[in-house]
């Protein structure tokens, strides 16, 4: 039977905001591994090019019915969601450099080929894990075909509402607006389908936890925005779970589908001294942000 390993170093009080109905259900979680490995985007790209996709079908459509106020709208639509794709390929170009320092979301690989993320000042590795943790792939290709389902019916609006020339100008801002909603729905569905990866590499930090999948594809948690305490759980079949945080999938965003931020099959002795390290550097970051400058 798993059972919740505690010891007064590494779960002593550290300022955690959590309520002890939060803590508990954090631990429940954990010991019945209701979780999943965490995801970050690969391609957030997809996003804009599966909705200016859809913008460009909608507006031939519209042209093809005479409708040419609608398909200029579509137009318009279509020329944003390219714009803001090119924002997003220069965006991850830049991610994936050695010297964007400091950012949550930038990782490289160095020379020998691994993945490493740039540090900040007076930041430190403290451990490098080889994520484990169960994959469920099902999980976003039915949160993704539900979004690129309504994200069609949201982005059906201009040929609904603008059928005509005799609309006034409310009327075709407001369904533009939500017809770029929806293509964005639409491109976030396609994107959590074909556009997100597993995480691989955990990094702990005296600043932070940074799970990354690749090149320019990381996300990152600064120790003083934990809500609960680590917890390290052991297993009777296969060591310990070292439980730092449990966070929404990207792709089921709020839904209580969680993705685990620590790593299974763990060292006990070891799962254990990461938990203090991590409660330790968040009381240090803690006690310097409340120094007067």
């Amino acid at each position: 039977m798993a059972q919740v390993l505690e010891s007064e170093p590494a779960f002593s009080p550290g300022g955690f905001p959590s309520t002890k109905t939060a803590q508990e259900r954090f631990t429940l979680r954990l010991l019945g591994h209701r979780y999943a490995r965490p995801e970050v985007p690969s391609r957030n790209w997809l996003t804009f090019v599966a909705g200016g996709g859809l913008a460009a079908l909608a507006a031939l459509y519209l042209d093809s019915r005479g409708q040419s106020l609608g398909a200029m709208v579509a137009w318009r639509i279509m020329g944003l969601q390219a714009l803001l794709a090119l924002v997003s390929v220069v965006r991850k170009l830049g991610l994936k450099k050695t010297n964007a320092t400091g950012h949550p979301h930038a990782c490289y690989r160095d020379g020998d080929g691994a993945l490493n993320i740039p540090l900040g000042e007076q930041e430190f590795v403290a451990a490098r894990l080889q994520l484990d943790t169960t994959k469920k792939e099902w999980i976003r290709w039915v949160a993704g075909l539900a979004q690129t389902f309504w994200g069609m019916l949201l982005a059906g609006i201009p040929p609904v509402f603008i059928a005509g020339q005799d609309v006034g100008t409310f009327t075709v801002v407001l369904s533009g607006i939500f017809a770029f909603l929806g293509t964005l729905l639409f491109g976030k569905g396609v994107r959590d389908i074909f556009g997100l990866r597993f995480a691989e590499v955990l990094f702990i930090t005296n600043h932070r936890m940074v799970i990354a999948a690749g090149p320019g594809e990381a996300r990152s948690i600064p120790w003083t925005h934990l809500k609960q305490r680590p917890i390290v759980v052991g297993r009777t079949d296969k060591g310990a779970t070292l439980g730092l945080a449990l966070v929404p999938l990207i792709s089921v965003g709020r839904l209580p589908a969680f993705g685990l931020w620590g790593k299974d099959n763990m060292d006990e002795t070891n799962a254990k001294e990461l938990a203090a390290f991590v409660v330790q550097s968040r009381e240090k970051l803690l006690a310097a942000e409340q120094e007067p400058s």
